[in-house]
C-alpha cells in the first residue's frame, strides 16, 4: 500500500469538471486542452479518496502516481468481480 501522504492527481470531465468544488486539501492545476479539470489532492486517506473518486464513474480518472492508478484499477476489478 502507498502512504496516505501521497499527492494524487486526477482529472474530471464534463459537467463534473465545471461544477466540482475543491476540498480544503485540494488545488486545481487548471483545465487541460480537452476541457478536463486537473486536481491535486494532497492530504486525504488514499482508500477514502479512491472510493470517492469511484462515485464519479467515467467522469474521473486518476493520473498519478502510477501506484495509485494501479490501486484504483485493482479496486475496480474487485468491484466488477462482484457482478461476474
Amino acid at each position: 500500500p502507498v502512504a496516505n501522504t501521497t499527492s494524487v492527481v486526477f482529472k474530471l470531465r464534463g459537467r463534473l469538471a465545471q461544477n466540482y468544488k475543491l476540498r480544503p486539501h485540494e488545488y486545481s492545476k487548471g483545465i487541460d486542452s480537452s476541457g478536463n479539470l486537473i486536481v491535486v489532492n494532497t492530504n486525504e486517506d488514499i482508500n477514502s479518496l479512491l472510493h470517492r473518486l469511484m462515485r464519479y464513474g467515467t467522469n474521473c480518472a486518476v493520473c498519478t502516481p502510477v501506484a495509485i492508478k494501479e490501486q484504483m484499477k485493482e479496486l475496480l476489478d474487485k468491484t466488477i468481480a462482484n457482478y461476474s
